[in-house]
């Protein structure tokens, strides 16, 4: 399957913002961002001024969003097209999809310092979900599943989503997210708009 290989940091810069891509070294002074903070390119300080349409302003969230997960468009759109087959508010049941991915629940839990990283101690085979190995990045949590490390990886002590429950060193979904508990800095009204237009 495609992954994005290329440099992070060009990404964050597109977008104008952290998306914390690179895990610690986001926080660090050698942040691409930081270093530059216009879009990557030639003529990237020119694209500052150009005036944006309001589709080129639903089409950068998304891309953001994307980005932010780690996520090719074909199974990004198959999960807005789940969350809008079920009941509730469509940019809720979304988000609340991508946050239940194991790879995004690993780097919640503090076990990997970025999704992408989340996505390698996932996919090497380090987490056992119900006690059985579990190497798919795209599994979704359910309610009362646990999840712990074969490895010893720490669980950080702050911050850990209201959403799980800590118990010895295994981690229990105790119930799924809530839009209000997700910590996204993502208008996901754009992204409904974009694809239900």
């Amino acid at each position: 399957m495609g992954r994005y290989l290329e440099a992070k940091c060009k990404i964050c810069r597109r977008h104008q913002a952290k998306l914390f891509l690179k895990g610690s070294r986001c926080l660090s002074v050698k942040c691409g961002f930081e270093k530059k903070a216009y879009p990557p390119g030639l003529k990237g300080q020119d694209a500052l001024r150009k005036k944006v349409s309001d589709y080129g302003i639903q089409l950068r969230e998304k891309q953001k969003l994307r980005n932010m997960y780690g996520l090719l468009e074909t199974q990004f759109r198959n999960y807005f097209r789940k969350a809008e087959a079920i009941p509730g508010i469509t940019g809720e049941n979304f988000l609340c999809f991508l946050e239940r991915r194991l790879d995004n629940v690993v780097y919640r839990i503090g076990w990997a310092s970025s999704r992408n990283a989340g996505r390698e101690i996932v996919g090497h085979g380090h987490i056992l979900v119900n006690g059985k190995k579990m190497n798919i990045p795209s599994y979704l949590v359910k309610s009362q599943d646990t999840i712990e490390a074969k490895t010893s990886l720490k669980i950080k002590e702050e911050g850990l989503p209201v959403w799980m429950e800590k118990a010895d060193n295994k981690i229990k979904i105790v119930r799924f997210p809530k839009m209000k508990e997700m910590a996204i800095p993502i208008d996901e009204h754009l992204i409904v708009a974009f694809y239900t237009r």
